[in-house]
Parts: structure tokens; C-alpha cells; sequence
């Protein structure tokens, strides 16, 4: 595993400290996945190394106690690959932390929306 990924990898495990909504990390040589389950959400955030850039991918399902899943969100996030994958993976924890306040806030919103329509 190149230093990319041990540095992000590191970085998702300590980012998320529910433990328990963790159902799956994987990495390899050119790819950090984490896929999350909430009750009502699943999330799938995914880092991969192209040739030329990185994609940061933000991914939820949404459901609701009324009905099955309605809903889906995507995010993604391009940044130029450079050559000091410490420096890479540095920028790729950024984006990931302005990202996801604004994807987990999209995320509660819409989940929101979603359960006042479908419960009523």
C-alpha cells in the first residue's frame, strides 16, 4: 500500500469514531473505499488515483422507516495528481473535510424532506 492510501486510510478510520457504522474499508495501490450504514443512509466515500488527477467521490443512499430507498446523492471532486504523494494525500483530506460538511448536510436535508413526504 503506497503512502496515499496509508495516510488517508489512517485519517477515514480516526475521521469516523462511530466504529460501528463503519461496515467496510478498503484500499489498494490506486483506491481508498469506506462504505457507512446509518439507519436511514448509506454512504460510500471513495478515493481513487488516476494518471493524471485524484476523484473524490461522495455517495449516499437514502431510505426512510416509511418506505425503501428514494433517493440518491452524489458528489465528486477532481484535483490535479502531483508527483509527492504525501503532499497528494494532504490535499485530498482537505477537500475531503470541506466536502463532507457540505454533503452530510445535504444528506440530513434531503433525509429530512424525504420522511415528511413519505410518512404522511
Amino acid at each position: 500500500m503506497g503512502v496515499f492510501n496509508k495516510k488517508v486510510r489512517a485519517f477515514l478510520e480516526e475521521y469516523f469514531t462511530d466504529k460501528n457504522a463503519i461496515t467496510s474499508i478498503q484500499s489498494g495501490n490506486e483506491y481508498v473505499t469506506i462504505h457507512l450504514q446509518y439507519p436511514d443512509i448509506i454512504t460510500a466515500i471513495i478515493f481513487v488515483v488516476g494518471k493524471y488527477s485524484v476523484a473524490l467521490v461522495l455517495e449516499a443512499s437514502l431510505g426512510s422507516y416509511c418506505k425503501e430507498i428514494k433517493e440518491h446523492i452524489n458528489f465528486r471532486i477532481e484535483f490535479p495528481l502531483e508527483k509527492d504523494m504525501n503532499k497528494v494525500a494532504e490535499i485530498a483530506i482537505n477537500k475531503f473535510k470541506n466536502a463532507y460538511n457540505k454533503f452530510e448536510k445535504t444528506v440530513q436535508k434531503s433525509l429530512e424532506i424525504l420522511k415528511e413526504d413519505q410518512c404522511t
